[in-house]
């Protein structure tokens, strides 16, 4: 989807919905039981945006691990089911945190050490080089958190 549309890459196999969709019956139900209305960045619903290629990763923190990989290896039978190894996902520890990400994808950067710049590239540029590495604090950047169900402020970091 992502490959197509945003990226004009129609040399990428394109994820297979329709023949994906009747293996994923037990997803809705997988989701309701397994997700937190208290994660701001729901790591199981970002998994499956990777999954269906409509981000080129997420970047989740270690305590979400266990919780993606058990999804991770559910989404992976299901496409290894209808031939759609191609569209694998792969769980990719980067110090603290890992990117879950498509094993094949074109445009995820596997290099380390990884730079800002090559994190938000790996996020489709969301945010590149808007993580603060300036030891003196010359340099300030925040992030608003904003509850879309009565759209109040959840607070901000500030490095």
């Amino acid at each position: 989807m992502a490959e197509h549309f945003l990226y004009k890459n129609d040399a990428e196999p394109r994820f297979p919905f329709e023949l994906v969709r009747p293996q994923l019956s037990w997803l809705p139900e997988y989701l309701d039981t397994h997700c937190s209305e208290r994660d701001l960045d729901e790591p199981l619903l970002n998994t499956v945006m990777v999954f269906g290629r409509a981000r080129t990763s997420a970047l989740l923190p270690m305590g979400h691990w266990s919780r993606v990989y058990e999804l991770s290896k559910r989404l992976n039978s299901a496409a290894r089911l209808v031939g759609a190894s191609h569209h694998v996902l792969e769980l990719d520890k980067c110090g603290g945190a890992f990117f879950v990400t498509c094993r094949r994808s074109p445009r995820y950067q596997w290099s380390r050490p990884m730079s800002h710049y090559q994190i938000g590239q790996n996020l489709d540029y969301f945010a590149p080089g808007h993580l603060m590495m300036d030891p003196d604090g010359k340099r300030s950047c925040g992030v608003r958190f904003v509850n879309k169900v009565n759209l109040r402020s959840l607070g901000s970091r500030t490095g």
